[in-house]
């Protein structure tokens, strides 16, 4: 299968809601400046770049460098949403029955969180004040029980609330809402005795 066919198969079967999809192109190239780099992919230019020796990890490497074409922001590359968006490839994969390739994308996925040099992105305000709001809904839940249900909300993978930019306005933020949770059914329990005192009179 040649690298165009292999393309339009990876979108066909991994990405088919890519409606964009058809406004790329894939190229081979040389090599890169960097040696370690397999892939490119080039936004501006809606190019995906391969080099050319790597056709064994080919369908691998399309499904990285698609991911983030359909998920990339200025500035960020491994981000939460390409992380998603490779595990919902792996998935696929899985449910093809291909679970050699499924492994390779975790793995992939999985040296961008464990190296020095993942992005480190910060959590939006919207998704650090989403933890006020599960607290409040569900007070009585633990540190972990509340990051896993803000980063399915917003389709955060759980290692990214770990990060150093982001672990500790994460823990700030559900301290301070277990705290204000505390202190309400402290004062709700007062007002309610004060109201039962009354009452027996």
């Amino acid at each position: 299968m040649s690298i165009q066919d292999e393309f339009l198969f990876v979108r066909r079967v991994f990405f088919p809601y890519w409606r964009r999809g058809k406004q790329w192109t894939v190229e081979e190239v040389e090599r890169f400046e960097d040696e370690t780099t397999a892939g490119r992919c080039l936004r501006d230019k809606q190019t995906i770049q391969i080099m050319n020796q790597e056709h064994f990890f080919l369908r691998e490497i399309l499904i990285h460098e698609v991911c983030h074409a359909v998920t990339a922001r200025r500035g960020v590359c491994h981000s939460p949403s390409w992380h998603t968006r490779m595990e919902k490839a792996a998935q696929k994969a899985e449910t093809n029955g291909d679970r050699a390739l499924a492994e390779s994308l975790r793995e992939d996925a999985a040296r961008y969180l464990d190296s020095n040099g993942f992005d480190e992105t910060p959590l939006s305000d919207d998704i650090i004040s989403g933890v006020e709001e599960v607290v409040r809904q569900w007070p009585d839940l633990t540190f972990d029980q509340v990051k896993e249900i803000v980063g399915n909300k917003y389709g955060i993978p759980s290692p990214f609330f770990d990060l150093p930019c982001n672990v500790k306005r994460y823990r700030r933020e559900f301290d301070r809402a277990k705290k204000d949770v505390r202190d309400e059914r402290k004062i709700r329990a007062q007002f309610d005795a004060a109201l039962a005192a009354q009452g027996s009179k």
